[in-house]
């Protein structure tokens, strides 16, 4: 009998029975293994397995459901948009697809299951299976109410913390400044710390150069501020020659009726690939009303149509990792006649859904009017997924031109540390920390563990139990102390291997695999799960290998090619 239970009431059946969690929190298995006296068996590779069976179907819904929606109202929301850091959608139907086949597989076995929708989902799915049972929640109310409290919170948080930003932007600008009266280019950017430094100029991870380029080109430019940035406003304001702040152009209508935007109804009865979805649908939708994102995406679109309708623009141009707020940026550029133009700045995973969708929906979603890919992969890769060829252009890359150096990396001397550079995703960053905590309970051998968190990441990630010291000043000290790299979640690795730094890739076994790096295959970059990760990094750390071969550097050029500015000249200008 194969047994679905919630954490709180996770047990096992008969002494020889198995247990697994599924679940994304990092530290559920220890705790469990600590209450039933055995560790839980590995999942392996059923999770990506199903994943890749899933994809296609999972497209296939989402363009189903979205067909006929208001596109404002559809596209500002988490489902459309597929992203793993915004959305478990994809996560919890692949654990339903694993659930069935773990059931159909019979055997004794626990399966802890942390989510109670997903359990709900089960029950039904799993209903007459003489070798399965579910124990799950009697009613979903509280799973309702939660969201519903959280929503309103957070809307009357953004509310009040928008309206204090446009007040602020305001009194730092002394009222709203006119459209730009040249024809020129709005660039639009993520607005960090980092972006800031210094009494003027952008310093720009993403577009850096552009501005300047198109400067040389006797073309005007302005870059474009998030409405939903605050507390940048006296830096902001000491740049008015070339920076725009999009909430000088909301309107107290528009502001209202962000506020009070909804996510579209799904339908209560969907199946996927033969299993039922609706319980899961319906946890999406509350998930949707518990973030005020879709309030910021909302009043973003009315303040960028308002600005394109003063201002005389001849393009707009973003990083494009088909996030909601630049859709937003197209579907307001296609109303005001202005030409728009994305850039794919980093890798194109396999599950970074936000990229694919049927072919269908790509001809009928807010695609920019030219995509500019890093390199000849990437545009690949998109082309076979069915994105318009018409729209693509390798522009070569801007943001990891430092990858392309000549020749093979220094050597650097040995040395015994290791650093642990965690990605932006809290989750596998805490996954990569637990799996290390499990590894080394006392320590790094011969060495110490150096922690670098994201810049963007959260705090918590900080306080790991794991024996390490942080290391938070340049990557380049970072590498010049440490012997192994490892990663996950993040293109650090390429930068590790740039630097002559032998790299190691953590995939965990519980979460979808979306390494920016999965073009290399582990042949060229080492990859260890959970089972083997201590063997693979002592391994690595004994006999490290001597730089990167001559394959790995020539699939990174296919990756990002070198900068191309005629084609971004031809992109941009039209």
């Amino acid at each position: 009998m194969v047994l679905f239970c919630p954490p709180s009431r996770a047990r096992l059946e008969a002494p020889a029975s198995d247990w697994l969690v599924l679940g994304k929190e990092a530290s559920l298995p220890a705790r469990l293994e600590e209450r039933l006296g055995r560790p839980p068996r590995a999942l392996g590779g059923l999770l990506n397995e199903e994943a890749r069976r899933l994809k296609g179907p999972f497209l296939e819904l989402t363009a189903r459901l979205g067909k006929g929606a208001d596109a404002a109202s559809w596209w500002a929301g988490t489902l459309p948009g597929k992203a793993w850091d915004a959305s478990d959608l994809f996560l919890l139907c692949c654990y339903l697809g694993v659930s069935w086949r773990l059931a159909a597989g019979g055997g004794s076995l626990t399966v802890v299951v942390e989510d109670p929708w997903l359990l709900c989902q089960l029950e039904e799915a799993l209903a007459g299976s003489p070798s399965a049972r579910v124990d799950a929640p009697r009613t979903l109310v509280p799973m309702r109410l939660q969201p519903l409290l959280l929503g309103l919170a957070r809307r009357l948080k953004w509310a009040s913390r928008t309206a204090w930003g446009r007040l602020r932007q305001e009194a730092c600008w002394r009222g709203r400044p006119g459209g730009p009266r040249m024809e020129g280019v709005l660039i639009y950017s993520h607005l960090t710390a980092r972006s800031l430094q210094g009494e003027e100029g952008w310093e720009d991870p993403f577009l850096p150069g552009l501005d300047k380029e198109l400067s040389e080109d006797g073309v005007p430019s302005a870059r474009l501020v998030y409405s939903d940035s605050t507390g940048f406003e006296p830096q902001l304001a000491r740049r008015k020659a070339a920076v725009l702040p999009a909430i000088l152009w909301a309107s107290w209508g528009g502001f209202f009726d962000a506020l009070a935007a909804l996510p579209p109804s799904l339908p209560p009865r969907a199946d996927l690939s033969g299993l039922p979805v609706g319980r899961l649908l319906e946890r999406e939708w509350w998930h949707d009303f518990s973030r005020a994102g879709r309030c910021a995406y909302r009043l973003f679109l009315d303040c960028v149509r308002a600005l394109l309708a003063e201002g005389r623009f001849r393009a707009v141009v973003m990083p494009w990792e088909a996030q909601p707020q630049e859709r937003m940026l197209v579907l307001a550029a296609k109303a005001a006649g202005v030409r728009s133009v994305g850039y794919q700045h980093t890798t194109v995973p396999e599950f970074q859904l936000p990229f694919f969708s049927t072919e269908r929906e790509y001809l009928e979603s807010p695609l920019p009017d030219v995509l500019l890919t890093s390199g000849e992969q990437p545009a690949r890769v998109l082309r076979e997924a069915g994105f318009p060829a018409g729209r693509l252009k390798v522009g070569g890359t801007r943001r990891y031109a430092h990858l392309l150096k000549d020749g093979a990396p220094p050597a650097l001397p040995p040395n015994g540390n290791v650093l642990i550079v965690l990605p932006i995703d809290p989750f596998h960053a805490r996954h990569l920390t637990a799996a290390l905590e499990r590894a080394y309970p006392r320590g790094l051998p011969g060495g110490e563990f150096l922690l670098r968190p994201h810049p963007s990441g959260p705090e918590d990630v900080r306080r790991t139990r794991l024996r390490a010291r942080l290391a938070e000043g340049p990557m380049s000290e970072a590498l010049a102390a440490c012997g192994v790299v490892v990663f996950t979640g993040s293109t650090a690795g390429l930068d590790a291997l740039a630097a002559g730094r032998p790299v190691l890739r953590y995939r965990p076994e519980r979460l979808l695999d979306v390494e920016p790096t999965d073009m290399f295959p582990d042949g060229e970059i080492p990859t260890a799960s959970d089972a083997d990760l201590r063997e693979r990094l002592e391994g690595l750390r004994k006999a490290p290998p001597e730089g990167a071969p001559e394959a790995l550097r020539s699939r990174l050029r296919q990756v990002f090619s070198r900068l191309d500015r005629a084609a971004w000249r031809g992109a941009v200008l039209g």
